[in-house]
């Protein structure tokens, strides 16, 4: 048990290197290739940063794994309880630091900083899109695409299908998948059953099946790759193009890139999961604590302050200095806000539980 706690460490140490992929992405070229979101462009670093968007990617991949390794060992209740104790915490106190950074510390006529009572109030259960407005950052559009995916996970466990027929369902995922973006692009797929990033998900959890087993895939789970790598695929290309209409990116998809770039990212996982931890455990474990806050906290917290600070000290100099910030109130929400919160939810999760089971049937814990 020691050695597997070792050896998953690493997912920490990757999970982090994602962060700061999209950390780079958005700093290095997604803020300055958008009219006022930052003062100053970086066009040495430019060229590298924009191909950092691919830290949302192996996001979505170690959580298949991380998910369905996480689902192994409890049932559907206790899954829930434990996601939403994973997200909701550092999401609220994170989403009310961004907006009151926005509120006070932005400049005006951004309409990506504009800050509303409305708009913060429709954030805090994080759909805010269903109230019709806008996220308090960007980045939460991902958080959304792992909370629908939890959900359907925890459907699954439930009705006792995630572990007996998951490779019916992963099959019929990807099939839905690649007929939705290839052909129909229904937007109501889209979010419901999230078929642009499904790929990434499975690829993920078809890791963590070869990890579990201990040896090389067997042919039905070979099949289910080869279909995810190709969703991923359409995906990569899908983004590209939006890349090129909205913020000018100037190459052309290029398919092998795009594989290149998908099975390294498959390599790195398959690899860090069997080898010992990189660091000490409780290094990996801190380093990975980081992840979630600083992703939630980054970017408009990260664009206000590279405003403000970028008059005193330049482009690279305000760069610097409001990653350093973000970092530390990444920190700081890691070390003093998630440990109580979800120990809160938890709490309260298990008194429901205790509630219930006087009058229904609840499972037991896996």
């Amino acid at each position: 048990m020691r050695d597997d706690v070792n050896r998953l460490a690493n997912l920490d140490l990757l999970r982090l290197a994602a962060a700061l992929m999209i950390v780079a992405f958005h700093f290095g070229y997604r803020g300055p290739a958008t009219a006022g979101w930052t003062p100053s462009a970086f066009p040495e670093f430019a060229p590298v940063a924009r191909e950092m968007w691919a830290g949302v990617s192996f996001f979505f991949i170690i959580s298949g794994f991380v998910i369905a390794w996480s689902a192994e060992k409890r049932d559907a209740y206790a899954f829930a309880v434990a996601r939403v104790a994973r997200l909701y915490p550092a999401f609220m106190v994170c989403m009310c630091v961004s907006a009151a950074a926005m509120a006070l510390l932005a400049p005006p006529g951004v309409d990506e900083f504009r800050m509303t009572l409305a708009r913060w109030a429709a954030n805090l259960p994080l759909v805010s899109k269903a109230f019709g407005q806008s996220f308090v950052d960007g980045a939460y559009w991902s958080i959304v695409v792992e909370a629908v995916f939890y959900g359907w996970v925890a459907l699954l466990l439930a009705l006792g299908l995630f572990q007996k027929r998951l490779h019916a369902i992963l099959t019929i995922w990807l099939i839905v998948g690649l007929l939705n973006e290839i052909y129909f692009q229904n937007k109501a797929l889209q979010h419901l059953l999230v078929t642009r990033h499904a790929g990434y998900f499975v690829l993920g959890i078809l890791s963590y099946a070869i990890f579990r087993r201990g040896g090389m895939p067997m042919w039905r789970e070979a099949g289910l790759g080869l279909a995810a790598f190709a969703l991923c695929l359409a995906d990569d290309r899908a983004y590209v193009g939006w890349m090129a209409a909205e913020l000018g990116y100037a190459q052309a998809w290029s398919p092998t890139f795009a594989a290149l770039k998908l099975a390294a990212m498959l390599v790195i996982l398959n690899v860090a999961v069997r080898k010992r931890a990189a660091l000490p455990v409780p290094v990996c474990m801190a380093m990975g604590g980081l992840t979630y806050p600083l992703y939630l906290l980054h970017q408009n917290l990260g664009y206000v302050l590279m405003h403000r600070l970028d008059p005193a000290l330049g482009g690279w100099g305000a760069l610097a200095a409001a990653t350093a910030v973000v970092a530390a109130a990444a920190w700081l929400v890691h070390r003093h806000v998630e440990p109580g919160g979800r120990a809160w939810i938890i709490r309260a999760g298990d008194a429901l539980r205790h509630g219930l089971a006087g009058w229904m049937p609840v499972p037991r814990r896996g």
